[in-house]
């Protein structure tokens, strides 16, 4: 039995590096370290610390490490890189850097960029950083920051990519780009670190506003009081940190004073708000937004009667629906449809609009008295396909009522487009009662029609449901007008039939109503248009058969 480990398995294959093809002593390697990496990654990197390596076994070890990619291997290669003074072990160890592409292989480069005098070297390891950028997007973007190479262009797609892709443990080796010649640098720095708040950052931020905040223009003062009170807010001093900050927003005046009393509710609601109450008024629109993006929904009990009055008074669309926005998310409906039962109808149609484009759960009951006769049709509309669409059957006799009520049209086509979201007891029930007025379906014939093309062709009724649907439509194409069958035409040219013996039906009535009108010379044009139709229904069943078979 062998008693060798793994290690032994390994300086084997490596003492043979005399005796075999490259090729084969690089296969050799491969094959081990699918099964033990961490040997590999252990033994190359006791290798390449040793000064009296034989030369040969060192360049197969780092030719190795470029095929294998192993990021635990970057610290060796960094220290051959750094110790060794022959231009062919350089050259390799400096391939398989650039091949394993991390992070922490690009700091290797370009750290020792800064410190190599040697013109040749320096191109190789240019050669290398571009080599990995076209390899790893992420490695690209961190140089523009890591470097301060703010003459680039897209810098701000470069933060973008980093805000959702870099390391949570690099982010802070962007913290001098706060420091950086560049303002474009400067600012999308500061953009990186809001959207990537960490506490530990917090100095550095803070001392960056304390020397630049009152010369920065105010998008750039935004940006930095942001960013300083997201990372205050994950903090555990966050109330002493508060009282700190709120010292500094009597250093500003105007426009930056707003702002920062604005950014400090993030911190501390109850302390602010009433500032900002009395300064709203003097607030311009893109304020106005700031602040209510920044109230924050777990505080509305302090803010509740100032947002209330907000929706009595504004008249802006974006800022209306921010206010909405945040009754809707603090559950106030009660208050919401007070207020709206005191509007006119042009502005009460917006708000109805705003509160519905949040899909809140449970206002069925105040949506139910707006389903009326009276009601104006649009509100009716909207409260009808929430009403249809979230709790069909637990309205369905005011439903089906508004439908005989004398509505519009509009309305009609409505509810029976979402017949199919009842139960199949209540569908059957409805459909019934629409067949035997024969006053709604006059009026209302032809859209009505269309209307249960579409559900029929979702296919989304039971098939005795779907049986009974089409009898009753055959039985109105038998009453039809000469004027009205092109309609039933149409139906079932797009209906889509779903088996034979529907289909042979369908064929027969039209066959009797086509007998009926040859007697009519005035009608020949429909008697070839339905001639063509029993055609085109036998060509669909015949195909459906052989694909059937």
């Amino acid at each position: 039995m062998s008693t060798m480990t793994p290690f032994d398995h390994f300086d084997a294959i490596l003492s043979d590096f005399k005796q075999v093809e490259e090729y084969v002593f690089l296969n050799n390697v491969r094959e081990f370290a699918r099964e033990y990496p961490e040997v590999v990654i252990k033994t190359f990197s006791v290798l390449l610390k040793k000064q009296k390596l034989n030369i040969q076994l060192k360049y197969l070890v780092l030719k190795s490490i470029g095929e294998l990619k192993y990021p635990g291997l970057v610290p060796a290669l960094k220290e051959t890189l750094t110790h060794e003074d022959k231009a062919q072990i350089r050259s390799e160890a400096l391939n398989s850097l650039a091949a394993i592409g991390t992070l922490p292989a690009y700091k290797v480069i370009t750290g020792l960029m800064k410190k190599q005098e040697d013109n040749d070297f320096q191109d190789k390891l240019e050669k290398s950083l571009k080599t990995m950028f076209s390899r790893d997007q992420l490695v690209y973007h961190f140089d523009v920051f890591y470097r301060d190479r703010g003459s680039v262009s897209g810098i701000d797609k470069s933060s973008e990519f980093l805000i959702e892709h870099l390391p949570d443990e690099n982010i802070k080796e962007l913290l001098p780009g706060l420091s950086s010649r560049f303002s474009k640098i400067r600012m999308e720095t500061l953009r990186i670190l809001k959207n990537r708040p960490n506490p530990n950052h917090y100095s550095s931020i803070y001392n960056y506003f304390k020397e630049s905040a009152q010369t920065a223009d105010e998008e750039l003062f935004l940006l930095m009081s942001e960013t300083l009170v997201n990372k205050a807010s994950l903090s555990n001093a966050k109330m002493k940190i508060f009282q700190k900050l709120k010292g500094h927003r009597e250093q500003f005046e105007g426009d930056k004073r707003n702002i920062f009393s604005i950014v400090l509710l993030k911190l501390n609601t109850p302390e602010i708000i009433p500032h900002i109450v009395k300064t709203y008024p003097e607030l311009n629109f893109d304020r106005k937004l700031l602040l209510l993006e920044y109230l924050n929904p777990n505080d509305y009990h302090y803010y509740m009667d100032f947002i209330r009055g907000l929706l009595l008074r504004e008249d802006n669309q974006s800022i209306l629906a921010k206010i909405v926005e945040i009754l809707v998310y603090a559950n106030d409906f009660k208050y919401l449809f007070e207020t709206i039962d005191l509007e006119k109808n042009a502005r009460k149609q917006k708000l109805f609009n705003l509160i519905l484009e949040h899909e809140p759960e449970e206002i069925d009951l105040y949506l139910e008295k707006y389903v009326t006769p009276s009601q104006g049709n649009e509100i009716l509309l909207l409260s009808l396909d929430y009403l249809l669409r979230h709790a069909p059957d637990n309205y369905f006799d005011l439903i089906t009522g508004i439908f005989f009520s004398g509505v519009s049209n509009e309305i009609k086509i409505l509810i029976v487009r979402n017949i199919n979201k009842f139960e199949p007891q209540n569908q059957m029930f409805f459909l019934e009662s629409i067949f035997k007025n024969t006053t709604v379906v006059r009026d209302f014939k032809k859209d009505f029609l269309f209307s249960l093309l579409k559900i029929m062709n979702a296919k989304t009724f039971e098939a005795d449901v779907e049986e009974v649907i089409l009898n009753r439509v055959l039985v109105f194409m038998e009453e039809a007008s000469p004027g009205e069958l092109v309609n039933f035409v149409y139906f079932f040219e797009k209906y889509e039939i779903n088996n034979r013996r529907d289909g042979e039906l369908i064929i027969d009535e039209f066959r009797l109503i086509r007998n009926t009108l040859l007697k009519s010379s005035a009608e020949q044009d429909l008697v070839r248009v339905i001639h063509l139709l029993i055609k085109d229904i036998e060509r669909k069943m015949t195909l459906k058969k052989k694909k059937a078979s």
